[in-house]
């Protein structure tokens, strides 16, 4: 049975900006723990220098050695990093690429619809001619030898040099237009494809096929086009956790919930006939905000979360997310249909001026 393992990041004395950190002062540490919180290896990435645009105006450098593409794609990496690449405010997950050194060199195309760090700690180096990221955010390597090229076509930073890729990570029209934007900028056959939605680890034989297996990440650099920066708590609900643990947020009660209905009650014109009750406010998927904080990367759909701000506390600085924050004053802002009703229902009367953007 495959053992599932997840990646943490665990801030180190380079926590703001990682671009000129060395491995000596730790610019940032990954963990991989067992079921039960085991650390099994500990690895040092850190980012020398921020990727430059390429001097050269076609796809592949003239220097790189013409093979076959094989391809592969997904829309996320399986594991999160607690790391960001650039100003992206999607959390960064990360693939391993292994292989076997026997077999033909080929040029590798890697794409991913969120940001990626594609690792090749135990990949065959020596048989990649070259490397193709694409993605509709920000992709990097690690552990790639500086001699393998590396062609950043993204569409977030707007190198193209490639055509629009975009990413594909199934069969079907995306996939059509990614092997013909891809011969049509190389003049090379894409000569096999394979994808999934979360990827764990890419297996490179003749081939490149998609493997369950979690692999060890080692000490080694980065390669960027952007800085690559840590966050303040891991990503998700561990970001939660970390929180908790501060005493930053704790979980909501029944009490909280109506001390928020009740407020938003008094701002309602309507309210002194009947009492207003959130739909979504539920206790189960709440937390009261007690200090400043920055909210976890990551909470998206199923990840989101309801947060009421205990009065005087600044809102969450959140870099993108499906959250919904409510205020002391009966007011909320975020995804949840019902603050948009309450915003235009309310007394213009009534508004201490605790509301202010949560989001950047």
């Amino acid at each position: 049975m495959t053992l599932r393992i997840f990646l943490l990041v665990l801030a180190a004395p380079c926590l703001a900006v990682l671009a000129g950190c060395d491995t000596a002062s730790g610019a940032f540490v990954t963990q991989w723990p067992r079921t039960g919180g085991q650390s099994v290896v500990t690895a040092a990435l850190h980012q020398a220098e921020i990727e430059r645009p390429a001097p050269s105006s076609a796809c592949l450098p003239r220097a790189v050695e013409r093979a076959p593409i094989v391809a592969f794609g997904a829309y996320e990496g399986a594991r999160n990093l607690g790391v960001r690449l650039g100003d992206d405010e999607h959390q960064t997950t990360l693939i391993s690429v292994t292989g076997s050194e026997s077999g033909d060199d080929r040029i590798l195309l890697l794409m991913a619809y969120e940001p990626t760090i594609w690792d090749f700690s135990s990949a065959p180096a020596e048989r990649i001619n070259a490397v193709i990221l694409s993605g509709y955010h920000n992709q990097a390597v690690a552990n790639l030898p500086d001699n393998v090229p590396v062609i950043f076509n993204m569409y977030s930073d707007g190198r193209t040099l490639c055509g629009r890729l975009g990413y594909a990570y199934e069969g079907g029209p995306e996939l059509d237009h990614v092997v013909n934007t891809i011969t049509r900028a190389t003049g090379l056959e894409v000569e096999s494809f394979d994808g999934v939605y979360a990827a764990h680890s890419v297996v490179f034989g003749t081939t490149l096929r998609h493997s369950e297996t979690d692999t060890i990440v080692r000490s080694g650099a980065i390669r960027a086009t952007v800085k690559v920066t840590s966050d303040a708590v891991p990503p998700r609900d561990r970001g939660l956790a970390t929180l908790q643990s501060r005493g930053i947020i704790r979980p909501a009660n029944a009490q909280d919930i109506e001390g928020w209905n009740r407020a938003a009650t008094r701002r309602l014109r309507s309210g002194n006939l009947a009492s207003f009750q959130s739909d979504y406010l539920i206790a189960s998927r709440s937390y009261v905000v007690l200090a400043p904080m920055t909210v976890p990367a990551g909470m998206y759909g199923a990840h989101s979360r309801n947060f009421i701000i205990a009065r005087g506390v600044p809102l969450p600085h959140d870099r993108g997310s499906h959250n919904t924050y409510y205020l002391a004053d009966g007011t909320c802002t975020g995804v949840d249909p019902e603050c948009s009703a309450l915003g235009s229902l309310a007394r213009d009367d009534d508004d201490d001026g605790e509301r202010r953007a949560v989001h950047d």
